[in-house]
């Protein structure tokens, strides 16, 4: 890949985070560090990770979570409420450290 690839794959990450397409979000920085590095992270805790950058690492951390959050709300399962209240304010705290100008929703 050369330059402009890569700053094609950042700017649909960022228009991703900044329309707050939370799985698109996910789905590029997977795709990204399995690109940059040749391992795409498997989870939050991934070892890859701690090769990126932190808005990246903290990206990933926390919309992956919303995702999953949303997804155990949606099947019902024990604590989906509360879970997605969690991560919710885990996503306006990562808007308001890396996006100032976004704020919260």
């Amino acid at each position: 890949m050369d330059k402009e690839d890569w700053k094609a794959l950042v700017t649909a990450l960022n228009m991703a985070t900044i329309n707050r397409q939370y799985e698109a979000v996910v789905h590029q920085i997977e795709t990204l560090v399995g690109l940059a590095f040749g391992h795409a992270p498997t989870g939050p805790d991934d070892p890859v990770l701690s090769r990126c950058p932190p808005e990246i690492v903290e990206g990933y951390r926390t919309f992956r979570a919303y995702v999953e959050a949303q997804q155990q709300q949606i099947l019902g399962l024990p604590d989906g409420d509360f879970r997605e209240r969690a991560a919710a304010q885990r996503v306006n705290e990562f808007f308001e450290k890396w996006y100032p100008l976004g704020g919260s929703y």
